[in-house]
């Protein structure tokens, strides 16, 4: 039980870092994400939209584990909302759903006016 206390408080500790303001039950989660701190950078939103990912993948996982296990209801619910709040997580710092199970994130198209001021 410990090691799954530490895990929420690790990600209302994520939570706060990308919204700004502490979790808190019942609360909904901001449309908008707080500025992001200047010393932050496109490369190390990456990473972090990467970890989110794995995160859920490892969430979904433990679901899909304990509802084959025929585990209790309030368990199965409680680590439900653990994956809905690393979904919101990560939809709050990409700007998009997460992809379903096996399918990789879609890349932004480049934009035609970036294409054509290329010099080959």
């Amino acid at each position: 039980m410990d090691a799954e206390v530490k895990k929420l408080l690790a990600l209302k500790a994520d939570f706060k870092a990308i919204t700004g303001s502490d979790w808190k039950p019942g609360v909904s989660v901001p449309s908008s994400p707080a500025p992001a701190p200047a010393a932050a950078s496109a490369p190390a939103d990456s990473g972090a939209a990467d970890e989110i990912l794995a995160k859920v993948a490892a969430q979904g996982d433990k679901v899909r584990q304990l509802k084959a296990a025929k585990a209790s209801k309030a368990e199965i619910d409680a680590e439900v909302k653990i994956l809905l709040s690393l979904k919101a997580e990560y939809k709050n710092l990409t700007g998009k759903d997460v992809p379903p199970p096996g399918q990789a994130p879609k890349q932004p198209a480049q934009s035609v006016s970036s294409i054509k001021s290329r010099s080959f």
